[in-house]
């Protein structure tokens, strides 16, 4: 059975003005390769509007290649293929049989694309904001070019809206002031 695309909330050349918006903040970082897993973060880059964020899903942004990497669970993939605008290549499930199992999650399904792309020797972002401490660690024990890491309010947000400036200074200050034994400001 072929799976339609759906209706287009943006035409194609918005998207791909969004991610060359994102590309050209990753070569001011100096990253080559980001793997974006905020829910809010991958609607924007993908027209992605599923409700699946309850398990582990990435996009993969390379700066050498057009589209990103949608990598997400097996049942959600007919969703992704309906929604998203990129090619059926670059939608990429993963088995369910790394849905409930300790140890293993669809993360490690994005660490394997990673390291098929090689990002071992690149340097790489990540966001950090919905990572549990078990997954950040086996970002860094699977993945070990990922070495830069990004929160979901820092600069590789390129959609030019204000409070994702200030939201990385915002995280900065609350940070220095936490340090400090202080209280987190506004």
């Amino acid at each position: 059975m072929t799976i339609p695309k759906a209706p287009q909330v943006f035409p194609r050349s918005e998207y791909l003005r969004r991610m060359a918006a994102v590309k050209a903040e990753m070569a001011k970082q100096g990253v080559e390769t980001l793997v974006v897993i905020n829910i809010k973060n991958i609607t924007y880059l993908t027209g992605y509007t599923a409700k699946s964020a309850y398990v582990p899903q990435g996009v993969v942004v390379s700066a050498s290649r057009e589209e990103p990497a949608f990598i997400l669970r097996q049942c959600d993939w007919p969703a992704a293929l309906h929604q998203a605008w990129m090619s059926r290549d670059n939608i990429i499930m993963y088995p369910e049989s790394l849905v409930g199992v300790t140890g293993k999650d669809g993360f490690d399904a994005v660490i394997d694309y990673l390291n098929d792309l090689g990002v071992a020797n690149r340097q790489a972002g990540l966001e950090l904001n919905d990572l549990n401490v078990n997954q950040m660690a086996k970002f860094k024990a699977r993945a070990l070019g990922a070495r830069r890491q990004v929160r979901s309010r820092d600069r590789i947000d390129a959609r030019g809206r204000g409070n994702c400036r200030r939201g990385g200074a915002t995280y900065r200050r609350n940070h220095a002031r936490r340090r400090a034994g202080g209280r987190r400001g506004r």
